[in-house]
């Protein structure tokens, strides 16, 4: 399931830089990547260290932070455009 979600986080990132988001949404998927990697290494390590098993985790939470943040910046994002778009123009005096 690790190796899957990793595809699909590199998948993510290629997507996220051919759609032009900007420099802090392609940086946040990087880093999202980052730590799904670090996240298999510390499954596969924690097996024989318990203690590098103990972050494993610590880590899943950093990446549903992150990820929860990259989603709402683009939520809020969206929906500010939306409300530009859809708000009728003030008629000038």
């Amino acid at each position: 399931m690790g190796y899957l979600i990793f595809l699909l986080t590199i998948v993510a990132v290629i997507l996220a830089l051919l759609a032009r988001l900007g420099k802090r949404t392609v940086l946040m998927t990087v880093g999202a990547l980052a730590l799904v990697f670090l996240q298999i290494v510390l499954a596969s390590i924690g097996e024989s260290v318990p203690a590098v098993g103990a972050l494993h985790p610590i880590n899943a939470l950093l990446i549903l932070g992150l990820t929860g943040s990259l989603a709402g910046s683009q939520w809020r994002e969206k929906k500010m455009g939306m409300s530009a778009q859809a708000a009728p123009a003030v008629p000038a005096p």
